[in-house]
C-alpha cells in the first residue's frame, strides 16, 4: 500500500485524499493495490468513538452514517495509516423535506378522493 499518496474511488470517481461532499449517508469507497487485507479507521472529529474494520477486500459501502464531517484511513495490519479522506455529509433540509412530504399527502388524498368520487358517481348511474 503506498501509504499517504494512496488514490481512493468514492462512488465510482477516483479522488485523492482529501475532502468529499455526499448527501445520502451512504459511501461507497475502494482502494488501488496493496494487500489483500487492510484495516479501516472510520472516526467523527467531532467525538470519541473510533470504528476500525478488518476487511478482505478492496472495497466496501459504509451506509447509515449521520450528517456532519467523518474521517477515513486505510492501513496494511501492523503498517502505517495512509492519508485522511474527510467526508462531510449533509442532509435536505427539514423545511424542504416537510413541504414534499405535504404535497405528496396532497397528492394521495387527491387521487383517493378521485377514485372514491368516481366509484359513488358510478353506483347513482346504476
Amino acid at each position: 500500500m503506498r501509504g499517504a499518496d494512496l488514490d481512493w474511488i468514492l462512488n465510482g470517481e477516483t479522488v485523492d485524499s482529501g475532502k468529499v461532499e455526499i448527501s445520502e449517508g451512504v459511501v461507497s469507497l475502494e482502494w488501488g493495490e496493496g494487500a489483500n487485507e487492510v484495516e479501516l479507521l472510520h472516526r467523527r472529529p467531532d467525538q470519541s468513538e473510533v470504528i476500525r474494520r478488518i476487511l478482505g477486500d478492496r472495497k466496501t459501502v459504509v451506509s447509515g452514517i449521520g450528517e456532519g464531517v467523518h474521517e477515513f484511513q486505510l492501513r496494511e495490519p501492523g503498517g502505517q495509516w495512509g492519508g485522511v479522506m474527510t467526508v462531510t455529509n449533509t442532509f435536505m433540509e427539514r423545511g424542504k423535506v416537510v413541504s414534499l412530504l405535504v404535497s405528496g399527502g396532497l397528492v394521495v388524498a387527491t387521487i383517493v378522493g378521485g377514485i372514491l368520487v368516481g366509484m359513488l358517481s358510478g353506483k347513482e348511474e346504476a
